[in-house]
């Protein structure tokens, strides 16, 4: 099989420590600047050097809803995509059955997120002086999109599920998958 720079744990292991990176170091200044004591001893909960929320909601709205539902809809039509691509050249009746359930699991996904987390993000960037109660729970709700993704996984991932009861059977997984090689006349015969 070809290996893609994906492939290896260290470049996955880069990718995954430098988001984390990038996240820490853009949340950092809420973890030096804001809370700070008034003189007559309570904490409040702003920075005494800037305007934490306002601007922090757009940067929310940026960076935990816009980017990340945009990079899902435009990797995920592109993975579908492929997998139509692939589901068209092949001749397994029962990659059809797994193309499907990864379509299922992306799709599902993705709505789930815009469905869950953006009602919350525009609340708070531009409806931030509305009803409390209201904000509060599209805030809850975008959490629990979080939450519902492993469920998620669970209902509609079949590979997913199996993969999980082998983890906690503590089962190893040895099969070895095979690269099937066909000709263009083979590959015509099956049309």
């Amino acid at each position: 099989l070809h290996r893609t720079w994906f492939s290896y744990s260290k470049h996955v292991f880069i990718v995954i420590a430098s988001i984390l990176t990038f996240f820490f170091l853009l949340n950092l200044h809420i973890i030096i600047f804001a809370c700070y004591y008034n003189p007559n001893g309570t904490v409040n909960i702003n920075s005494s050097l800037f305007t934490l929320y306002p601007t922090w909601n757009y940067v929310k709205l940026a960076f935990y809803n816009l980017l990340p539902l945009t990079l899902m809809m435009a990797l995920n039509s592109s993975v579908i995509y492929h997998l139509r691509m692939l589901q068209r050249t092949t001749t397994l009746q029962n990659s059809r059955i797994q193309h499907r359930s990864i379509t299922i699991t992306l799709v599902s996904t993705t709505v789930l997120f815009f469905i869950m987390t953006t009602p919350a993000a525009i609340g708070f960037t531009f409806f931030s002086d509305s009803n409390r109660t209201i904000l509060r729970s599209t805030d809850c709700i975008s959490y629990g999109y979080h939450i519902l993704s492993f469920p998620l996984y669970m209902i509609t991932f079949d590979e997913f599920r199996q993969e999980f009861f082998a983890m906690i059977m503590c089962k190893r997984n040895n099969q070895r998958v095979a690269v099937v090689k066909m000709t263009t006349k083979q590959v015509n015969n099956t049309k």
